[in-house]
């Protein structure tokens, strides 16, 4: 079941007649696709005029993929004549009686929102500052922002009953939650976010998100759910500018919130993957705040920070997004944040994840981890699980030489790179390096007794076993070995690169 929010508090109308299938299937036949609209903005290397006009000449020749990339992606006028043609037979007083596009002149039309493709998703949202010149309203509805993407990619996508998207924005979390789910419940305290939810759950045909007005948890009273995932507004900030951003609780509070209220919704057995913000003092004691969010909460928690960032560097990230402010406005804004950080003593600000999986009445994990931005993240939910299955081994082990016994292999998700160059007596080993080709794409440097033992490793042999032959390759006793195969054995399964057989 969907819902949209009541007329008037957005840009469309779901009782307007709307053949949705039948508009997907004229912009699939346009090439209106992520690779197609990748392709176009390739050449794109800031947000500066002279990008927009390069945008306008690339797609000045009337095509059906060009009227709908400068309709639909950049946010311009089109003639009436060119959309009629891109979109036949289908009738343009649909797109304009379901609140899609309205008219600019007598002879033009604009779009209302930006329709974006991911995977086999469209996705609409408001136009940014690089395709529409104002400043963006208060309840601006955030499109495949990176944040959106790194939560998609961290979420695991096996089969579920039930699936909770809180602070839902424009639904994306939600519509791809769907796929793998029976039942998924959205909320948001944005009406107009909810009406561009609706409208996205409309506009891709699935009828098994049901959206929910509110904030954060407070619509689903006594209700739990396999999975939930939360993208929340958890930017720390001296104001609620945006309803997307600013959480308007004071500090870190928003993420607090949710990580809490996150634990006590989930099905025993069901996990929560949530992005946050959190501030600390010292390189040394990130984990510490957050940690408390999670303390005897009945679940296996992993903590894992991306990045962190002094005041100023964080405030004018964010402050970037805002508005094309003049310099003098800018000074201002950003003073106001400092000020903020300095007089609630905030002198550093971390931006991570938590992954919680709910195991009541038994002792509980926690793992908190450094995970650096350049470790891309595409896919990890198998990975994250796997990782969480090895620490369920790794904690139920009466001690670490238990390990020995353990029958383990190498995930398939592997590669091996060797790095070689022309030396006097010919091609020299300069470095291996292991990688993992799906999820966190986690890079480990391996000797050749590593790449040794870990080939063997193969599901037929323990720990133990697979150690005997690299310590008598290297002329060593085995005792010698096992403390080293030890130490790698743990780091591969915590990574997910090793898994038990």
């Amino acid at each position: 079941m969907s819902t949209a929010a009541e007329p008037g508090e957005g840009p469309f109308r779901s009782d307007a007649e709307f053949d949705a299938a039948a508009f997907r299937d004229v912009l699939d036949r346009a090439g209106y696709s992520a690779a197609a609209i990748k392709k176009l903005m390739q050449g794109v290397k800031s947000n500066e005029a002279v990008d927009r006009a390069m945008l306008e000449r690339m797609t000045a020749e009337q095509t059906p993929f060009h009227t709908f990339a400068r309709l639909f992606f950049l946010g311009g006028q089109v003639t009436r004549h060119a959309l009629d043609h891109a979109l036949a037979p289908f009738p343009i007083a649909q797109l304009i009686n379901v609140g899609l596009v309205v008219p600019a002149t007598d002879d033009t039309l604009r779009a209302t929102a930006k329709i974006e493709r991911y995977q086999e998703l469209f996705v609409c949202s408001d136009f940014t500052h690089f395709t529409r010149e104002e400043t963006l309203a208060r309840d601006h509805v955030l499109g495949l922002a990176p944040s959106a993407l790194s939560l998609a990619a961290l979420t695991p996508r096996r089969a579920m009953e039930s699936v909770l998207d809180v602070a839902t924005g424009g639904g994306i979390h939600a519509l791809l939650a769907s796929e793998h789910a029976q039942r998924v419940v959205a909320t948001d305290i944005c009406p107009r976010a909810l009406n561009f939810a609706a409208m996205n759950v409309r506009l891709n045909g699935i009828e098994n998100i049901e959206l929910r007005p509110g904030s954060f948890f407070e619509p689903l009273p006594g209700e739990r759910f396999e999975l939930i995932i939360a993208n929340p507004p958890f930017v720390i900030s001296p104001r609620s500018a945006f309803i997307y951003r600013d959480g308007g609780l004071g500090g870190d509070a928003v993420s607090e919130h949710v990580v809490r209220g996150a634990a006590a919704h989930l099905e025993e057995g069901g996990t929560a993957v949530i992005l946050v913000n959190w501030h600390h003092a010292t390189e040394e004691d990130w984990a510490d705040r957050p940690r408390t969010w999670t303390r005897d909460n009945g679940c296996d928690v992993r903590w894992m920070r991306f990045d962190d960032d002094d005041p100023l560097t964080y405030a004018a990230s964010w402050l970037r997004q805002e508005t094309r402010r003049d310099a003098a406005a800018a000074t201002t804004e950003l003073n106001a944040w400092i000020g903020y950080y300095e007089q609630a003593g905030i002198s550093r600000l971390a931006m991570g994840a938590v992954v919680m999986r709910k195991r009541s009445g038994v002792r509980n994990w926690e793992r908190c981890e450094h995970i650096p931005l350049e470790i891309s993240l595409t896919a990890c939910g198998a990975q994250i699980e796997r990782i969480f299955d090895a620490e369920d081994l790794l904690h139920g082990l009466g001690a670490i030489d238990e390990l020995l016994d353990q029958r383990l292999k190498l995930h398939p998700a592997h590669r091996l790179e060797q790095h070689l160059a022309v030396r006097d007596d010919g091609w020299s080993l300069i470095s291996n390096k292991l990688h993992l080709t799906e999820g966190m794409d986690f890079c480990a440097e391996v000797d050749l007794p590593t790449m040794q033992f870990l080939g063997l490793l193969d599901g037929t042999r323990t720990v133990r076993e697979a150690a005997g032959p690299v310590a008598t390759a290297m002329g060593a006793e085995l005792e010698q070995m096992v403390p080293i195969c030890l130490t790698i054995t743990e780091r591969m399964l915590r990574i997910g690169l090793l898994v038990r057989a």
